[in-house]
Protein backbone atom coordinates (compact mmCIF):
# COMPACT_ATOMS: atom_id res chain seq x y z
CA UNK A 1 0.00 0.00 0.00
CA UNK A 2 1.26 3.51 -0.93
CA UNK A 3 0.61 6.68 1.13
CA UNK A 4 -3.22 7.08 1.52
CA UNK A 5 -5.11 9.56 -0.63
CA UNK A 6 -6.06 11.20 2.43
CA UNK A 7 -2.41 11.64 3.25
CA UNK A 8 -1.66 12.97 0.19
CA UNK A 9 -4.48 15.63 -0.57
CA UNK A 10 -3.39 16.75 3.16
CA UNK A 11 0.90 17.13 2.42
CA UNK A 12 -0.03 19.14 -0.99
CA UNK A 13 -2.46 21.07 0.67
CA UNK A 14 0.35 21.65 3.28
CA UNK A 15 3.13 23.12 0.34
CA UNK A 16 0.06 24.88 -1.39
CA UNK A 17 -0.62 27.19 1.89
CA UNK A 18 3.28 27.79 2.59
CA UNK A 19 3.62 28.37 -1.54
CA UNK A 20 0.61 30.19 -2.52
CA UNK A 21 2.39 31.31 -5.96
CA UNK A 22 2.14 27.44 -6.61
CA UNK A 23 -0.46 26.30 -8.38
CA UNK A 24 -2.63 23.43 -7.01
CA UNK A 25 -1.26 20.94 -9.27
CA UNK A 26 2.48 21.83 -9.01
CA UNK A 27 1.82 21.03 -4.96
CA UNK A 28 -0.23 17.94 -5.69
CA UNK A 29 3.27 17.02 -8.05
CA UNK A 30 5.45 18.15 -5.18
CA UNK A 31 3.53 15.95 -2.65
CA UNK A 32 3.42 12.83 -5.32
CA UNK A 33 7.22 12.94 -5.28
CA UNK A 34 7.69 12.79 -2.02
CA UNK A 35 5.64 9.80 -2.21
CA UNK A 36 7.47 8.24 -5.08
CA UNK A 37 10.74 8.94 -2.88
CA UNK A 38 9.65 7.28 0.47
CA UNK A 39 7.92 4.29 -1.97
CA UNK A 40 11.75 3.75 -3.27
CA UNK A 41 13.11 3.25 0.38
CA UNK A 42 10.98 0.25 0.68
CA UNK A 43 9.06 0.85 4.31
CA UNK A 44 6.84 -1.67 4.69
CA UNK A 45 5.09 -0.08 7.92
CA UNK A 46 2.20 1.74 6.86
CA UNK A 47 2.11 4.14 9.92
CA UNK A 48 5.94 4.73 9.25
CA UNK A 49 5.13 5.69 5.58
CA UNK A 50 2.51 8.04 5.76
CA UNK A 51 4.12 9.44 9.48
CA UNK A 52 7.23 10.31 7.58
CA UNK A 53 5.74 11.82 4.28
CA UNK A 54 3.53 14.18 5.99
CA UNK A 55 6.92 14.90 8.08
CA UNK A 56 8.41 15.63 4.78
CA UNK A 57 5.73 17.42 3.04
CA UNK A 58 6.20 19.74 6.43
CA UNK A 59 10.02 20.01 5.80
CA UNK A 60 9.92 20.80 2.47
CA UNK A 61 6.91 23.24 3.24
CA UNK A 62 9.32 25.25 5.65
CA UNK A 63 12.23 25.43 3.08
CA UNK A 64 11.60 25.98 -0.42
CA UNK A 65 15.45 25.00 -1.25
CA UNK A 66 15.16 21.29 0.51
CA UNK A 67 15.44 18.44 -2.40
CA UNK A 68 12.44 15.70 -2.11
CA UNK A 69 15.03 13.21 -1.05
CA UNK A 70 16.85 15.27 1.70
CA UNK A 71 13.18 16.22 3.09
CA UNK A 72 12.14 12.42 3.46
CA UNK A 73 15.90 11.28 4.97
CA UNK A 74 15.24 14.42 7.44
CA UNK A 75 11.63 12.85 7.79
CA UNK A 76 13.35 9.37 8.40
CA UNK A 77 16.30 10.36 10.56
CA UNK A 78 13.53 12.38 12.68
CA UNK A 79 11.48 8.97 13.23
CA UNK A 80 14.86 6.90 14.14
CA UNK A 81 15.31 9.67 16.84
CA UNK A 82 11.49 9.81 18.17
CA UNK A 83 11.82 5.42 17.78
CA UNK A 84 14.82 5.13 19.90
Amino acid sequence: MGIPQKSLVIGACEIACHYPELSLNDAAGDALQLAEKIRLYGIEENQKKETVFIAACRFVSADKDLTPQKAVEKALRLWDIIEA
